[in-house]
């Protein structure tokens, strides 16, 4: 026994040298090298953290560079929290610097700010996630997408709350380490690899689809994405290129991935849902053309719920080879009768069958058409495809627009219908027509959309040698990646004006839609409006379109233009000869064109002019214009 505690007596005292000449080395460190005011200030992983202490805030914000609105005011949320459990301490707040980084200061380091420690937590957490954690001496709040990084930034603040005490001292564990989901489909994409990897940001973009955007990439890393999609059990479904950009779509037996790489701002984006309806392939496009049908193109006339002419609505129907028809949008709940009773007319023995009805975007004008039809007609037609992408809850809370549900829920009642949701670069083969869609939230997110007709769907229909350019209510964002992306491919022999010709909803920046109208350099031109609105009836020069410089660009090339109006149907047989529009009438099977004074190829005629019956206005069409 007595040998024993000899030995407990040797082992402290050898303890305690080596516990002397550790803190020993520690003080030398601490003066050979460079110190700063706030070193013994820094918490160490052994310890608490004390965010505050005493009233005085140690640590300091840092948020990334490419901050949203949104994330910067639960920043503010966050540090007015750091301010009144400190009471009153000063919190500084910086944007994140690579050449400013100071390893050894504390700070929260918030977002994708590009540091070490921040990069160190990107790489461990799933595109969907968030987490708070500590990192050496900073605390890390990181997320990839934005409504992530919100909800990391409250459970921040409610964690200040709890350490806070009445001595304006703010304590957190050391090993804090807060994890939450946001988005679990998102969960499931492979993650990108290269250099600016970390940097992706994502979003719900609706419909349970969710996008990774991974700007400062290159076609390389793109193509080893592609390859890396195939070791993971994905196979390629389809494919398309357009200019510069490259679209694949892959799937296995739970989820459908669409790739996309978009040259002008070399990035890739990528988005991932449930793999549920499938588009079908070219090889699956196996019809045979009818010889008592002519392809042609109808626009619809429009008039609202009250009865009233519309300002806008929007509603044209293609004519296939064999007899089936494409739709796109509709109008209002009011225009279904009128879309029926034009098909049940045309039909091949009075049999609808709708290849496939597009729709835009979610405003009434243009997609509750639809909804009326399925309830009163669904059970008399055969739908083969509804192609949309409506935008997340989320997306609509920023633009104050509810979700749309009821266009979904009608189709679901459509026997056989498949819903597809339209991505940036997708083909769809539907007869003698081929249709590629230009534009989707895919070009957009995760930037706020700030303009709801920023969601519109934008695409090209060739068919019969004829190219259509339909816009909805495509905006100026939307029409400035148009032109990145596509340029003087977007030549079309006919464009439809967007948002009714209307600048309010056109967004900020209407220099690129004209920039969009003079790429397109169509000949013929579709107004989606009333006659009473194209001629400013009411008298209110602020929506005058004759004077929106927008129209009169689309208006440059092009020899004639057309006017939805009320009740009028206008068809186009394709492919088309100029003025041979007629007015479609179910007890005429042989109209004649409406267009009785089509003017010579050097005739100058004012863009503004008085509408006929035929609702058509001659404009400008000599020296090249």
């Amino acid at each position: 026994m007595k040998q024993n505690k000899q030995w407990k007596f040797l082992f402290l005292i050898v303890l305690s040298v080596l516990m002397l000449l550790t803190a020993c080395a520690k003080k030398q460190e601490s003066t050979d090298g460079e110190t700063n005011n706030q070193e013994s200030n820094l918490p160490t992983v052994s310890e608490d953290l004390k965010i505050a202490e005493n009233g005085i805030v140690n640590f300091k914000l840092v948020y990334a560079s490419d901050t949203t609105d949104d994330v910067k005011e639960s920043i503010s949320s966050l540090r007015q929290a750091l301010i009144t459990r400190s009471n009153n301490g000063m919190v500084l707040v910086s944007e994140a610097d690579s050449s400013g980084y100071q390893p050894d200061v504390p700070e929260i380091l918030i977002g994708n700010t590009g540091y070490a420690e921040s990069n160190a937590v990107m790489t461990r957490i799933g595109y969907g996630d968030w987490t708070v954690c500590v990192e050496e001496n900073k605390i890390v709040i990181a997320a990839y997408s934005r409504q992530a990084l919100r909800s990391a930034i409250t459970k921040t603040i409610q964690t200040i709350k709890n350490g806070a005490d009445d001595t304006g001292t703010i304590v957190v564990p050391s090993d804090l380490n807060l994890v939450g989901t946001q988005d679990e489909i998102i969960n499931n994409l492979p993650r990108y690899d290269g250099e600016n990897a970390s940097s992706a940001q994502t979003i719900e973009e609706g419909n349970d689809t969710s996008i990774a955007v991974i700007k400062r990439s290159t076609v390389a890393e793109y193509e080893q994405y592609l390859a890396k999609l195939t070791t993971n059990g994905y196979t390629l479904h389809t494919s398309n290129t357009i200019c510069e950009n490259r679209f694949y779509t892959y799937i296995n037996d739970s989820y459908l991935i669409h790739a996309g790489w978009y040259a002008y701002e070399n990035a890739a984006r990528i988005t991932i849902e449930p793999k549920t309806a499938l588009l079908g392939l070219e090889s699956d496009n196996v019809w045979q053309p009818n010889e008592n049908v002519v392809t042609s193109l109808a626009q619809m006339g429009l008039r609202n719920e009250g009865n009233q002419y519309a300002d806008g609505g929007m509603g044209y129907i293609l004519q296939l080879a064999d007899g089936s028809f494409v739709v796109m949008d509709g109008g209002f709940y009011s225009n279904a009768d009128q879309i029926y009773e034009y098909m049940k007319a045309k039909a091949p023995n009075g049999k609808i069958v709708i290849a496939a009805w597009l729709i835009s975007h979610q405003d009434t004008d243009h997609c509750k058409a639809f909804v009326t039809f399925s309830g009163r007609y669904g059970s008399e037609v055969q739908m083969e495809y509804l192609i949309v992408n409506f935008p997340s809850a989320f997306l609509c809370s920023e633009v104050g627009h509810e979700l749309e549900v009821s266009v979904l829920s009608a189709a679901k009642t459509l026997d056989g219908c498949k819903i597809i949701k339209a991505h940036t670069g997708m083909k769809l083969f539907l007869r003698n027509a081929e249709i590629e869609i230009l534009f989707t939230l895919d070009a957009k997110v995760p930037e706020s959309i700030i303009n709801p007709n920023n969601c519109s769907l934008v695409y090209q229909v060739k068919v019969e040698g004829e190219t259509l350019l339909f816009c909805g209510d495509m905006a100026d964002d939307a029409a400035r990646i148009l032109v990145s992306m596509y340029g003087k491919y977007l030549k079309s022999d006919f464009v439809q004006i967007s948002h009714h010709g209307l600048t309010n909803g056109s967004g900020r920046e209407p220099a690129n839609v004209v920039q969009f109208y003079r790429y397109a350099c169509a000949e013929v031109v579709l107004w989606p409006c009333s006659e009473e609105r194209y001629l400013n009836t009411d008298g209110d020069s602020s929506r005058d379109i004759a004077n929106f410089g927008m129209n009169q660009a689309a208006m440059e090339s092009a020899r004639e233009t057309w006017i939805a109006g009320g009740e009028r149907i206008t068809v186009f047989e394709l492919p088309y000869t100029s003025f041979s529009a007629y007015r479609f009438d179910p007890m005429n099977p042989n109209p004649s064109p409406v267009a009785g004074d089509t003017p010579s190829a050097s005739e100058r005629i004012p863009f503004i002019a008085t509408v006929g019956d035929a609702g058509i206005v001659h404009i400008k069409w000599s020296d090249g214009k």
